[in-house]
């Protein structure tokens, strides 16, 4: 779920598109699915696409061949194949390359018609290429959908996995617009220091840390660290962290055939019972519920 400031970048980065605001689209999820390449293995030519498609690495490196382009794409890369165009994927490195798919399109809410590619309202297309710098969250929003598509064409699972791509996208579009605008040279130090924190918490998320330490390495106090945090990314630091590791717990399980005690401990959590506690309460079912369903689509 995104945090609240999160969601307000969102909000604000897509009403910048051209004709396209966010109360004039509604992203619109055809189907969906992942895929994984074995080293030096290609995917078959996909003929040109009638819709939108996401692809979202989240494992490996590999190359994209749109219309006979060659784009190099490694993990937490997102490209954008338009209408009309052809393309495969090829598989490099030594791991295998693995990707969500996301075929889509956007309609008008005024009248339910499939509209164009959205543009900026300074003229630029939408990125063909964005590369996440935390891409944990996008890949959590990616499986969710999946799930969610997978499960039922229900009413409630279609609005569901759309809203979940509307958080995709808006993710994308604040990356590819890196939209900061604070000229205040010390609220802005501020931010980068708690940024700095921010980034310590997804490399180390597997580590025991405290607010002492998370503090110190942001400069500033405990108390003004722990509001400031909360401030710019909507949730105090501990809890970013424990939501952190549930996300990829998420994608651990669903992308990888780890236990439940393995994907625990790979997330920093070594009481097994503890980490289902904790990921019930978050995500309202169980770890082997979750891994049930996912077996079960």
């Amino acid at each position: 779920m995104l945090s609240d400031p999160l969601r307000r970048r969102v909000m604000q980065t897509v009403h910048d598109l051209d004709g396209c605001s966010i109360a004039k689209i509604s992203p619109n999820i055809a189907f969906t699915g992942r895929m994984e390449l074995n080293p030096g293995n290609a995917s078959r030519l996909t003929p040109a696409i009638p819709d939108h498609d996401l692809q979202l690495v989240y494992r490996g490196t590999g190359i994209i061949v749109i219309d006979g382009n060659e784009i190099p794409i490694e993990k937490g890369d997102v490209v954008t194949v338009f209408p009309g165009e052809s393309f495969y994927v090829k598989a490099l490195g030594t791991v295998p390359f693995g990707r969500y798919f996301i075929h889509m399109d956007f309609f008008s809410q005024n009248d339910l018609v499939r509209t164009v590619t959205p543009r900026f309202a300074n003229g630029s297309n939408w990125p063909r290429l964005v590369r996440l710098h935390n891409d944990v969250e996008a890949r959590s929003l990616c499986a969710d959908i999946l799930l969610a598509k997978l499960k039922s064409n229900a009413v409630e699972s279609c609005i569901f996995a759309n809203g979940k791509l509307m958080s995709v996208l808006g993710l994308m579009l604040i990356q590819h617009r890196n939209a900061e605008q604070d000229d205040n040279p010390e609220r802005l130090k501020s931010r980068r220091n708690i940024l700095r924190a921010e980034r310590y918490i997804v490399e180390n998320y597997s580590n025991d840390m405290t607010i002492d330490e998370l503090a110190s390495i942001a400069n500033l106090s405990p108390s003004y660290f722990t509001n400031l945090f909360k401030a710019i990314l909507g949730k105090p630091p501990i809890e970013y962290l424990i939501d952190h590791r549930i996300a990829e717990a998420k994608r651990l399980m669903l992308e990888t055939d780890c236990s439940i005690s393995q994907v625990a401990h790979m997330v920093g959590y070594d009481d097994e019972h503890y980490f289902s506690y904790l990921f019930k309460r978050r995500e309202g079912v169980s770890p082997s519920e979750f891994i049930a369903k996912c077996y079960h689509t």
